[in-house]
């Protein structure tokens, strides 16, 4: 692994802190909205020109993608100059297939010689790893994200606070890109926003840098909240920001959607993952947030058989008892609770209740591992001891 002070030098210095000094030229390209036969690739630079990207199966033929190109003015982004986002769209893919890729910028290649490499989604076994309240540039921050850069998931789920701490654009491009740029580029982040990614201009810059899915989501929600499908499991990301207090209020769709989300889905395992933790425990359990959540969201996912719920928010890792309606439930009815808000930012202390199996103030994230009829969670701690494990079997 490299020493903290050379990734650094490698990374905040040659690509974050760049854009604001302007001697930045590019940042690495990074996967989004991967599927089973699709995957969208996206990168930045301070130039406007020519973007392609090249990918191939090994030994296969070699396809072309044209980008676009999307201007960020610094007026709004708070960065040294104008950014060009780019943006290419793959199509055709197999599922299940490894690929090789490169990106061009009028014709320099910005990835290695031998290319960057992905999987797409396909059925059979496969781990994910979970992560939140992370982007606070700290040392615990970068640990963690060194050590996730070594593990070989399909797919990573954030649990919001991306950055801190008002979500701006020069935030994002220190305290996020940079730190998970080896990851982003070989496997697909979905995200949830918290409330930090929430105060500049409702999450402007969180909705800027990401391509999410869209399927059945209200135009003017697009990119808040979505669900997706791998393998046998549908992931479903809620927005417990503005999305539900509109939609509590009856000015907005998102629950009306959840609820028709969930009950078209057909796969072994259902997994909803957003910000605001209902049964975490530490200082902010009384928010009326986390009140707003129990009381509208939490039947919603009741009713179609939900399993496990990831959040943040509390900084710190955290498991309830199988919960049903409130109160402790039996292992093959309620939802299990996982609190993953220990990703980098300072830490909160945790609370007795009789509703957690473990609470811990540490940094750290969560490993999962899905197969057919069990799903497997291990927390890790950033030197890379496990905190916690357990089994889940589906709800009977």
């Amino acid at each position: 692994m490299l020493t903290r002070r050379d990734w650094l030098k490698r990374t905040i210095a040659g690509i974050g802190s760049s854009l604001l000094s302007g001697s930045f030229t590019s940042v690495y390209p990074y996967l989004q909205n991967l599927t089973g036969n699709s995957v969208t690739i996206l990168w930045q630079a301070l130039r406007l020109g020519s973007g392609i990207v090249r990918w191939w199966e090994t030994g296969g033929v070699v396809e072309e993608a044209t980008a676009r190109a999307r201007t960020l003015p610094a007026e709004e982004t708070g960065l040294y100059s104008p950014v060009h986002l780019y943006r290419a769209d793959l199509t055709g893919l197999l599922p299940g297939t490894t690929y090789a890729y490169r990106v061009f910028l009028d014709g320099q290649n910005l990835s290695l010689e031998e290319g960057f490499r992905f999987r797409t989604e396909g059925a059979g076994t496969f781990e994910f790893l979970v992560f939140g309240d992370s982007g606070a540039a700290t040392r615990e921050q970068y640990e963690i994200a060194q050590r996730m850069s070594v593990e070989n998931p399909a797919l990573v789920l954030l649990t919001g606070d991306l950055v801190y701490m008002s979500g701006s654009h020069p935030e994002f491009h220190q305290r996020y890109l940079p730190y998970y740029c080896s990851l982003m580029r070989r496997v697909p982040f979905f995200p949830t926003p918290g409330n930090h990614d929430y105060e500049t201009a409702k999450a402007e810059p969180y909705l800027s840098l990401h391509v999410l899915p869209t399927a059945g989501v209200p135009v003017e929600d697009r990119g808040r909240y979505y669900s997706f499908d791998w393998s046998n499991v549908h992931f479903v990301s809620i927005d417990t920001n503005d999305p539900l207090r509109e939609a509590i209020a009856g000015r907005g769709r998102m629950l009306e959607w959840l609820e028709a989300d969930l009950k078209s889905s057909s796969r072994s395992w259902k997994v909803a993952y957003f910000h605001h933790p209902p049964y975490a425990t530490g200082p902010n359990e009384n928010e009326s947030t986390v009140s707003l959540v129990r009381e509208h969201l939490l039947p919603v996912l009741e009713r179609h058989g939900v399993r496990l719920v990831f959040s943040g928010h509390e900084h710190s890792y955290q498991r309830s008892h199988p919960i049903y309606e409130g109160a402790v439930a039996s292992e093959d009815r309620g939802i299990v609770f996982v609190t993953t808000g220990g990703g980098g930012a300072f830490l909160y202390p945790v609370h007795p209740s009789p509703r957690l199996v473990i609470g811990e103030s540490v940094h750290h994230y969560v490993r999962a591992r899905v197969e057919e009829e069990r799903l497997s969670i291990s927390a890790v701690r950033r030197d890379g001891e496990i905190i916690d494990r357990f089994t889940l079997g589906p709800i009977v």
